[in-house]
């Protein structure tokens, strides 16, 4: 292991990092309150202009962590590299398999190059809301909380997308992420939802869960003539390189994810009956299943083109200027406290780096599989409910 490396497992770096996405991101909030207390009420196009800035400040701290800090890579294939133009340059839906715990950053990753990041939205559990930053950000950012009641879901969903295009600045594109499966994969999950398939004589999935088709016709009849297409994206990560994990990313090891996307026009998605939109759908996942199958046997995607994603050092910008406002004068303070300072000084910044060492751990608990995964998909009375 060089010096370099080593040095990216401290966890005074770690901490570091910790506390500048904190500090950041709650300055972020606090901008992202006034401009909803002062500019959503009157001018609804400028709040986005704003809270598009303020949500790319602090979610692109992760995009340049892993990029230039861990030197993780994203390789992306495609069915038609004419389609991927327009990603960015229109209203989307995409559709993600969701297998791993760092499946949100590689999402990320792809939307910060194609300067989408900051209008990124995505629907996630209700209880996230509630989670301190993260939860206010998506919240800012005008993302779509469920409470996996389908009364009270479809009434919500149906709202939203009423107006999910409406007033947005010119130029200015939403990229909205689905997990269609409904909670994240394991090996639990997918036993018990074959289970359900074998009963209702469906396929079995190998890879993914069965998906959930009444949330998703909903959503389909709600961006119809909205948004003009949705990205399928199948998300794998190399054997040959660190475990997809925020760990990894943090400690400086580097993750290879690959993407194999197709771009789907939405007028080619039935909706003459939801029968036929969600048999789509479950068409779409055997679908994903072969392409995925596709990556297991050959360690890489050997479907498709390789695509050269565009070069993007926003990220790297914004998380320096970060980094000068916000961790140098921290750092100088924290050496003062220790070389020079009082025993009280010393201890008050003991007891701060203590903080934002737990801080950190939990940061890196909340995308852990085995700590994250709900019982959502568990029960097949509830797959049923919700199928």
């Amino acid at each position: 292991m060089s010096v370099a490396a080593h040095l990216k497992t401290w966890f005074i770096f770690h901490i570091l990092f910790t506390f500048q996405w904190i500090m950041s991101t709650l300055l972020v909030c606090f901008i992202s309150l006034l401009a909803t207390l002062f500019i959503w009420p009157y001018d609804r196009k400028l709040y986005r202009k704003v809270i598009f800035w303020m949500v790319y400040s602090s979610w692109c701290q992760f995009t340049c962590i892993a990029k230039y800090w861990s030197n993780s890579e994203l390789t992306v294939y495609v069915d038609d590299p004419a389609g991927m133009e327009k990603f960015g340059a229109e209203h989307c839906l995409v559709l993600m398999n969701h297998k791993y715990e760092i499946d949100w950053l590689y999402s990320w990753l792809l939307a910060d190059a194609y300067n989408v990041l900051g209008g990124t939205k995505v629907f996630v559990k209700d209880v996230i809301r509630y989670m301190p930053l993260f939860g206010w950000m998506l919240t800012f950012s005008e993302s779509y909380f469920l409470q996996r009641d389908w009364n009270k879901d479809k009434e919500n969903i149906s709202n939203n997308l009423k107006y999910i295009t409406d007033e947005y600045p010119e130029n200015q594109h939403i990229t909205t992420l689905l997990f269609a499966e409904g909670t994240r994969f394991t090996e639990e999950k997918k036993a018990k939802c074959n289970e359900f398939a074998r009963k209702r004589g469906m396929q079995e999935l190998k890879h993914h869960l069965i998906p959930r088709t009444k949330g998703f016709v909903l959503v389909m009849h709600g961006i119809k003539g909205k948004m003009p297409a949705l990205l399928d994206v199948t998300l794998a990560f190399r054997k040959d390189a660190a475990p997809p994990s925020l760990y990894s990313i943090i400690h400086g090891y580097s993750t290879k994810g690959e993407m194999y996307v197709r771009r789907i026009k939405t007028d080619d998605v039935p909706l003459e009956t939801d029968e036929e939109c969600a048999e789509w759908l479950q068409q779409l996942y055997r679908d994903k299943d072969e392409v995925f199958e596709n990556f297991e046997q050959n360690g890489r995607f050997t479907i498709g083109q390789k695509l050269e994603i565009p070069k993007n050092y926003t990220d790297l910008a914004l998380t320096l200027f970060w980094f000068v406002t916000i961790t140098v004068p921290f750092t100088v303070y924290m050496l003062w406290a220790f070389v020079t300072g009082t025993w009280t000084a010393k201890i008050v910044m003991t007891s701060i780096l203590g903080l934002f060492y737990v801080a950190m751990k939990k940061l890196m608990a909340t995308t852990e599989i085995a700590k994250t995964g709900s019982s959502f998909g568990l029960d097949t009375k509830e797959t049923k409910k919700d199928t």
